[in-house]
C-alpha cells in the first residue's frame, strides 16, 4: 500500500502544475537557446563560406589585373622598343613595378584554403622579381646608350676646321712647252692645293671613329634588343599561361565554394523550419497548458468564488485537474457546501427563534385567557355540586380542552428542529409537534 501510495503522489505530482509548468518552460528556455545557438551556427558557417568565396573572387578579380598588367606591360615595351621613347620606358617600368603590389594586395587577403594557388602565385611573383630586374637593367642600359648615342651624334655633328686654299704662282717665265704644258694643264687639271692641316686631319679621324662607334653601337643596340625581347617575351608567355592557369584554379575553387555555400544555405534552411516548427509546437503545447491547463480553470475558480459570492451556497466548481488548481478547486467545492450548511443551520436557528417569538407570544396572548377560563371552570365545578351530570361534563370538557391547549403551548415551547408533515397535499406542510418534541427529546 504504501508503495502504491507513493507511486500515486509521484504521478501525481508529475500531472500537477508544479512539474508541468517548471519542466515546459525550462525545456523552451533550452529549445530557444538551442535554436539561438544554431543560428548563430549557421550564421557564423554560411558568413564563413561567403568571406571565403569573396576572398576567392577579390583573389581571382587580382589575377585578372595581374594579367592585364602583363598585357599592359608587354605592349608597352614593344611600344618602346619599336619608337624608343623616354614615355614609354616609363610606361613600361610602371606596368612592371605594378605587379608587386598586385602580388601584395592578393597574399594580403590571406585566402583560407587557396594555399596551393597562393604559393603558385609565389612562384609567379619570383618571375615578376626577374621581370622587373630585367626591365630596369634594360632601363639602365638604353639610357646609358642613349646617352653613348649622344656623345657619338655630337662628335659627328661638330664641325670641320676650315682650310684656306693655297695662292696661283706669279713671276716666273714660261717656256713654249711651258705654255703647251700649261694651255693643256688648264683643260685637263685643277688648280693645286696645299695638303690638309693636322686639325683637319684629326677631326676627320674622330668623325670617323664616331661613325664606326655610332654603327657598332647600333649593331649591338640591335643584339641586345632581341635578346631582351627574347626573353621578355618568355617571361611574359609563362606569366600570362601561369596566371590563366591559376585562374582556372581559382574558378575551379569559386564554383565549389559556391556550390559549398548553396548546400549549407540549404541545410541551414531545413534545420531552422524543423527547429521552428518544434518551436510552435513547444509554444503551443505552453499556450496549452496555460489556456487549458491554467486560465480555464482559474476563469471556472472566479465564476464559482463570484456566485458563492452571490449566495449560491453549495455551487460547485467542476474542474478535472490533478494540479494544485485542482486542489483549490475541491477546496472551494468543501467551502461551499461548509457555507451552505452553515447558512442551512443559520436559517433553521433564525425560523426556530422566529417560532419561538410566536410561541412566546401565542402562550402570553393564549395562557392568560385559558388560565381564567380554567378557573371559572373549576369554580363553577365547585360551586355547582348539585347540578346534573350534564352540566358537570360540560365543564370538565372545558377543562380538559384548555389544558390541552396548555399542553401544545408547552409543546411549541419546547420545539428546537422543525418536523413538518402534509398538511392537505405534498405542496401545504405543518408542523409535527410530537415528532418535533421527539427529536429535541433524542437530542437531549
Amino acid at each position: 500500500m504504501r508503495v502504491r501510495e507513493k507511486a500515486h503522489h509521484m504521478m501525481r505530482f508529475i500531472h500537477s502544475l508544479r512539474f508541468q509548468l517548471p519542466a515546459v518552460l525550462l525545456g523552451l528556455f533550452v529549445l530557444i537557446l538551442g535554436l539561438w545557438v544554431l543560428l548563430f551556427r549557421e550564421v557564423s558557417t554560411i558568413t564563413g563560406k561567403t568571406l571565403e568565396l569573396n576572398l576567392s573572387t577579390e583573389v581571382s578579380d587580382g589575377v585578372t589585373e595581374w594579367s592585364n598588367h602583363v598585357a599592359t606591360a608587354a605592349r608597352e615595351r614593344t611600344k618602346f622598343m619599336t619608337l624608343s621613347k623616354e614615355d614609354y620606358l616609363e610606361s613600361f617600368l610602371n606596368s612592371a613595378k605594378s605587379f608587386d603590389s598586385i602580388y601584395a594586395g592578393i597574399k594580403a587577403l590571406t585566402l583560407p584554403g587557396s594555399s596551393e594557388s597562393l604559393h603558385k602565385l609565389a612562384g609567379f611573383h619570383d618571375l615578376n622579381l626577374e621581370y622587373q630586374s630585367r626591365s630596369e637593367s634594360y632601363a639602365w642600359e638604353w639610357r646609358s646608350g642613349e646617352t653613348l648615342r649622344a656623345q657619338l651624334l655630337e662628335k659627328m655633328r661638330r664641325p670641320l676646321p676650315i682650310e684656306i686654299p693655297a695662292p696661283p704662282e706669279t713671276g716666273k717665265k714660261k717656256t713654249g712647252k711651258t705654255k703647251k704644258a700649261s694651255g693643256k694643264a688648264k683643260v685637263q687639271s685643277k688648280p693645286r692645293s696645299r695638303a690638309p692641316s693636322p686639325a683637319l686631319l684629326s677631326a676627320r679621324k674622330a668623325r670617323t671613329e664616331a661613325a664606326n662607334a655610332l654603327e657598332d653601337f647600333y649593331r649591338r643596340k640591335r643584339f641586345r634588343d632581341s635578346v631582351a625581347t627574347a626573353h621578355f617575351k618568355v617571361l611574359e608567355a609563362r606569366l600570362r599561361e601561369g596566371l590563366q592557369e591559376i585562374q582556372g584554379d581559382l574558378r575551379q575553387e569559386r564554383m565549389e565554394k559556391q556550390n559549398s555555400l548553396r548546400a549549407t544555405i540549404a541545410y541551414a534552411k531545413q534545420r531552422l523550419i524543423y527547429s521552428l516548427i518544434l518551436l510552435t509546437l513547444m509554444v503551443g503545447y505552453v499556450a496549452y497548458i496555460l489556456q487549458w491547463k491554467i486560465l480555464e480553470p482559474i476563469r471556472r475558480l472566479e465564476y464559482g468564488a463570484i456566485q458563492i459570492g452571490r449566495g449560491f451556497l453549495g455551487f460547485r466548481v467542476e474542474v478535472e485537474n490533478k494540479s494544485e488548481i485542482g486542489d483549490l478547486a475541491k477546496v472551494l467545492n468543501t467551502m461551499s457546501e461548509k457555507l451552505a450548511k452553515h447558512r442551512e443551520g443559520e436559517m433553521r436557528l433564525k425560523r426556530l427563534d422566529a417560532i419561538q417569538q410566536v410561541v412566546r407570544s401565542v402562550n402570553h396572548e393564549i395562557n392568560n385567557p385559558l388560565m381564567i377560563i380554567s378557573g371559572n371552570a373549576e369554580y363553577l365545578l365547585t360551586i355547582l355540586e348539585s347540578q346534573d351530570d350534564a352540566v358537570k361534563e360540560k365543564l370538565n370538557t372545558i377543562i380538559a380542552e384548555v389544558r390541552r391547549i396548555f399542553f401544545v403551548t408547552q409543546q411549541l415551547k419546547e420545539i428546537k428542529e422543525l418536523v413538518t408533515s402534509n398538511y392537505t397535499s405534498e405542496e401545504d406542510k405543518m408542523i409535527d409537534l410530537a415528532r418535533s418534541t421527539q427529536v429535541i427529546r433524542r437530542a437531549w
